[in-house]
């Protein structure tokens, strides 16, 4: 089965030859088919391994404007509802350092 060219070297003529068998190319080898004879077919599980198919639907709601402005209404805001800044305190210059803190 190797390639028979006068030009190659015979050790490189063997590297070819390694070839896997092809179907149409070797008439004793016969295609695999796949069947529906239980005990040939592969069970595989796929339907109780996806789990995309148990999931309930997304449930999608577009509000109305109305229903939005409504909403807006009911909501307030209170004081406490704000983050406190991490600066809960007076700022402090130290006015020992060169130049009085600033330069003027």
């Amino acid at each position: 089965m190797g390639v028979h060219w006068p030009t190659i070297p015979p050790k490189i003529q063997t590297c070819y030859s390694p070839r896997h068998p092809v179907p149409c190319r070797e008439p004793c080898l016969q295609p695999w088919v796949p069947t529906s004879n239980p005990e040939i077919v592969f069970d595989i599980k796929y339907y109780t391994r996806d789990q995309c198919r148990n999931r309930p639907p997304i449930r999608r709601t577009v509000p109305k404007k109305a229903d939005v402005e409504k909403m807006m209404k009911e909501t307030t805001v209170d004081v406490k509802d704000i983050p406190r800044p991490y600066l809960a305190a007076a700022v402090e210059e130290d006015l020992d350092t060169h130049g009085g803190g600033y330069q003027k």
